[in-house]
């Protein structure tokens, strides 16, 4: 495992930091749009697919890159290799989710903070995983504000985005044409 973080901590290091643009974007189209529900739902929506528009980019194109290697079979065949990278560019956000699944489980009265020290823990993981995964702030704070398990969720759409984007770039498979080949020679 280290040496594939070691290979790969270039694209995990790329992840990380489109995390942190998309999450100060995410925060404050959430904090303008806070007073209306429909524009919160709107710009939540808007920074989630944009987010993944970037990581599915960004892994598509290591994929394309990495085809030849994997062609003249410089380089192992791994389909897998965009979600082990989105894994390792999310374990904080994994761990994190898990530590508020964890402390809200030992919340026995949710309504009057008992005990003090499950309810803080938990709030402080949400804080943090809200934080750090601004551009689903909106919609937890919509659809799942008490829901400990969202936390955990929120992470699935970029390993989604992440597998396929590297998958499609090593097949060399475009979605719609957005990833249209400028040098392909004209017949």
């Amino acid at each position: 495992m280290l040496n594939f973080i070691k290979e790969n901590g270039y694209m995990i290091f790329r992840m990380i930091v489109n995390q942190i643009g998309m999450t100060m974007f995410g925060l404050m189209l959430s904090m303008a749009t806070i007073q209306n529900d429909t524009l919160l739902l709107i710009t939540s929506l808007f920074s989630i697919v944009f987010y993944m528009a970037l990581l599915y980019t960004m892994t598509w194109d290591c994929g394309l890159k990495e085809k030849v290697r994997v062609d003249a079979k410089r380089l192992k065949y791994s389909p897998l290799k965009g979600l082990w990278m989105s894994l390792c560019a999310n374990s904080l956000n994994v761990l994190i989710g898990i530590f508020a699944v964890v402390s809200r489980f030992f919340v026995t009265d949710f309504a009057n903070q008992l005990p003090e020290a499950a309810f803080n823990a938990y709030y402080i993981a949400r804080s943090i995983a809200i934080f750090t995964q601004g551009m689903y702030s909106g919609l937890i704070a919509l659809y799942a504000p008490y829901n400990p398990f969202a936390l955990v969720l929120i992470v699935i759409p970029a390993l989604v985005s992440c597998t396929v984007g590297y998958y499609f770039g090593l097949r060399d498979i475009r979605i719609l044409g957005f990833f249209s080949n400028k040098n392909k020679p004209k017949t």
